[in-house]
């Protein structure tokens, strides 16, 4: 068994790695905002040229429109839809434990930010399964403007 000054250096060993990995997975987070809003600059580029050339697609213009729409709402959710978990508020958790033996307030503290970790983490998950999909739309999108342009462009050949 662990010996109570082993136990402490243990723990704050633990707080540390725990603030790391939060700072990490926030940074990640903020990669994948930026990559939605990058992929919805895109899908905005996308949306113009869609509609200016709606004469070359014919009749069916809109439909790559829809999905570019769609994906473009799917990116602002994905970015502006929660926070980040951060873990219990300072002043708050200090005026809960502030007179707890110190051990069990550091305890305490590590179960929090490891909650806040996890809460964090299927954030993240769901993010990256959002940005797929809209990499999907947008191809999806694009391959179907051009099955769309490919027998006019044919017919003004001929």
């Amino acid at each position: 068994m662990l010996e109570e000054t082993d136990k402490g250096t243990v723990l704050g060993a633990a707080l540390e790695l725990a603030n790391t990995q939060l700072l990490v997975q926030s940074g990640i987070e903020a990669g994948l905002d930026a990559q939605a809003m990058g992929l919805l600059a895109m899908d905005g580029a996308l949306l113009g040229v869609g509609v200016a050339g709606r004469e070359l697609v014919g009749s069916l213009w809109f439909v790559p429109v829809v999905a570019l729409l769609l994906g473009a709402v799917l990116c602002l959710a994905l970015r502006f839809g929660t926070e980040d978990d951060l873990g219990p508020r300072a002043a708050r958790f200090y005026f809960r434990f502030g007179a707890a033996p110190a051990a069990h307030a550091c305890e305490q503290l590590l179960a929090d930010l490891d909650a806040a970790f996890a809460s964090n983490a299927r954030r993240v998950r769901a993010k990256e399964r959002g940005l797929t999909a809209v990499r999907s739309i947008l191809l999806g999108s694009v391959f179907t403007t051009w099955l769309l342009i490919v027998p006019s462009l044919v017919i003004r050949i001929i």
